[in-house]
């Protein structure tokens, strides 16, 4: 019986994964394509990059994929702003390189 409790657990659990990025525009495709199944919502937050890294995030074909863009640099640690879309109750956060 505790193993179909926790089964039923694992069901009902719902994952988003938050990368934030600058400058990525040659890794951020690869990355968002290799974010596991089971993750619901891939939220990738875009620090002001001055690359071509919100062009390749626009061509990412993936209903789960929700890119934010920072209007200004916040540097290191601002990709955790608001999550609109993010699932309840946690979040887990993936580098731009994949780690």
């Amino acid at each position: 019986m505790r193993d179909q409790d926790s089964q039923s657990d694992m069901n009902a659990l719902r994952v988003a994964v938050i990368i934030p990025c600058f400058n990525e525009a040659q890794r951020i495709a690869e990355v968002v394509n290799t974010v596991p199944a089971f993750v619901e919502r891939i939220i990738v937050v875009d620090d002001k990059s001055d690359d071509e890294t919100l062009v390749v995030l626009s061509n990412i074909d993936n209903p789960r994929l929700l890119v934010l863009s920072h209007e200004h640099n916040q540097g290191v640690g601002g990709g955790d702003y608001g999550l609109p879309g993010s699932p309840e109750p946690g979040n887990t956060h993936l580098c731009e390189n994949g780690r």
